[in-house]
């Protein structure tokens, strides 16, 4: 149905939303910056949540940097959470959005956040897309590499044993060098 409300939304529809704020997490879910301007410029409370996520989550988990970056400046709290615990770092790392993570992480987003299955950015982006630069950017800025997932489908795994069990040998190379360099210090 998605693809649907998608294409209804090209061709001029307006969606039948109760609120504002419930527009502004719309809009961000599908990337139309211009509506979320828009919607930002009036009375809107930035980290309303609809369905359970917030606005500043869809738009990390889809990569849209311009609407991440409008947010965050508007004052969205950047470590809010949604009903699992995610935040818009594990979002981004997850989908391997390298320009959000990294501008998150500049504007200080606490990069050691688990959801509540105990899945950092650093576990979401291993056992999701593996993207080898969030990987690379996430361990460089000094994530816990040792974290394990306590539930979900990365159950019982650090982000080296989920990477030796989809052999990414480069990444369980660069886990395993940080862990001897962090332990030497």
């Amino acid at each position: 149905y998605e693809e649907i409300a998608l294409e209804l939304l090209k061709a001029g529809a307006e969606p039948n939303l109760s609120s504002k704020n419930d527009l502004l997490v719309f809009y961000s879910r599908i990337g139309s910056y211009d509506k979320v301007k828009e919607i930002l410029s009036s009375n809107v409370f930035i980290d309303h949540k609809y369905k359970g996520i917030h606005a500043l989550l869809w738009a990390s988990y889809h990569g849209y940097y311009q609407i991440v970056y409008l947010l965050i400046e508007k004052g969205a709290n950047i470590d809010i959470q949604d009903l699992d615990g995610d935040t818009a770092l594990i979002c981004a790392s997850l989908n391997g959005h390298y320009n959000v993570v990294d501008f998150l992480i500049k504007k200080n987003a606490n990069i050691n956040i688990k959801n509540y299955a105990g899945v950092n950015a650093l576990l979401a982006a291993v056992g999701h897309r593996t993207d080898l630069s969030v990987v690379k950017l996430l361990i460089d800025r000094g994530i816990n590499t040792d974290v394990k997932a306590t539930r979900g489908q990365f159950a019982g795994h650090t982000p080296v044993s989920l990477a030796k069990n989809k052999r990414l040998s480069e990444i369980v190379r660069i886990i395993e060098n940080t862990n001897i360099n962090r332990i030497k210090k």
